[in-house]
């Protein structure tokens, strides 16, 4: 299993266990489906230039908002409680891999250049 997303920085999301566990129990076609792609960063610089503060929880609002209906609910809840080593129930574990999507999502639009985070935003 991978142990890091590629490009992720960890700046917003410290821990991508049940994102990695969650991207290992999905086939190829489904994990295509759900990783960054040019649609979640031309939101994202777009998102950039409205909001010129770039408000981290807006832009984490607004990604998680478009990754949560691609998310399998059983799937994620398993790949959770895995990681986690705990009980959840499906929508907290839809929760939790829709806010590590788009935390991810936005770490690798930083390192492009689309958008800057910036600490305690």
């Amino acid at each position: 299993m991978v142990k890091k997303l590629f490009l992720s920085t960890s700046k917003i999301v410290g821990d991508y266990k049940p994102l990695i566990e969650y991207l290992s129990l999905l086939d190829k076609e489904e994990r295509e489906r759900v990783i960054p792609s040019s649609k979640d960063f031309e939101l994202i610089e777009g998102l950039g230039r409205e909001l010129s503060k770039g408000n981290l929880q807006e832009f984490m609002e607004k990604l998680m908002n478009v990754k949560e209906p691609l998310i399998k609910e059983d799937i994620a809840m398993r790949a959770v409680e895995k990681a986690w080593k705990i009980r959840v129930d499906k929508e907290v574990a839809v929760r939790e891999i829709s806010k590590e999507l788009a935390g991810w999502a936005l770490e690798i639009a930083e390192r492009l250049n689309i958008v800057k985070i910036k600490p305690g935003k």
